[in-house]
């Protein structure tokens, strides 16, 4: 199967190709997931540039990367490099959680993803990776 051969709908979104990340929070409420793409056109007649979120075995939330087509927005996005689409995501319980995306049209670049909990301080690129465990054992970009 090709991405040209995939017709996503919303009956469907779960048997499209995705990655998926798996996540610990400490505690619940809103987090914000801020999805850094490529500045891409769409390229494809009546399709759009789109992926899906879900956490766990949410119903995937549609994130939409062209959300504002005018010029202006292009002009922003090409001197950036990127666009960043924000998505609302809720945490119901503390604990381990996996994040997938699922890709929905072609052509759709993902270069970062950051979750924002709180106290996340606006800057240009934004914080470094985050600390992870392996084997109980703090790791860093998979350096010991």
């Amino acid at each position: 199967m090709t991405e040209r051969d995939y017709q996503p709908d919303e009956a469907n979104i779960r048997q499209a190709p995705y990655l998926e990340y798996p996540l610990y929070f400490h505690s619940t409420g809103q987090v914000m997931l801020h999805s850094t793409v490529a500045p891409t056109l769409q390229l494809l007649p009546g399709r759009k540039l789109r992926f899906a979120v879900a956490l766990d075995d949410a119903q995937p939330v549609i994130v939409d990367t062209l959300p504002d087509s005018s010029e202006h927005a292009w002009q922003h996005a090409v001197l950036d490099g990127s666009r960043t689409i924000t998505t609302p995501l809720h945490i119901t319980r503390s604990g381990a959680h996996r994040l997938r995306i699922y890709l929905l049209d072609p052509a759709v670049v993902l270069h970062r993803l950051l979750l924002d909990s709180g106290g996340v301080k606006p800057s240009y690129l934004g914080p470094p990776q985050s600390l992870y465990l392996t084997d109980g054992t703090a790791a860093i970009n998979g350096a010991q």
